[in-house]
């Protein structure tokens, strides 16, 4: 997978690296940690494939999908009876959190 970081710039003077009033390293890590963790997901999800960046979930035409206006347990079989009989024991089910909720309250 290819990453491509589209945050913002961060410059680092030598007088801002020598500064003891605060640990602007530790600062510069955890901004580096968090900006690269975000273009990772961006990718992972949204990305748009090519040889820039990986294809992300979302928009790969390579999964089946079921556009669902109402989650029920209509649904939530015809989901399963997706799933190659031979992957159903190991599958895992990303939805959103609107689709969580729902399932939450399903009786």
């Amino acid at each position: 997978m290819k990453v491509h970081r589209y945050a913002g710039i961060f410059e680092a003077t030598n007088d801002l690296m020598a500064d003891s009033a605060v640990d602007i390293t530790e600062e510069l890590r955890d901004w580096y940690t968090e900006i690269s963790l975000n273009t990772e997901n961006d990718e992972v999800f949204y990305g748009v494939g090519g040889d820039d960046s990986c294809e992300g979930i979302f928009v790969t035409d390579k999964y089946r999908t079921l556009p669902c206006t109402t989650l029920d347990i209509k649904t939530l079989r015809k989901l399963k009876n997706m799933v190659d009989k031979g992957y159903r024991n190991g599958a895992k089910w990303v939805m959103n959190t609107a689709a969580t909720e729902a399932l939450a309250d399903m009786k």
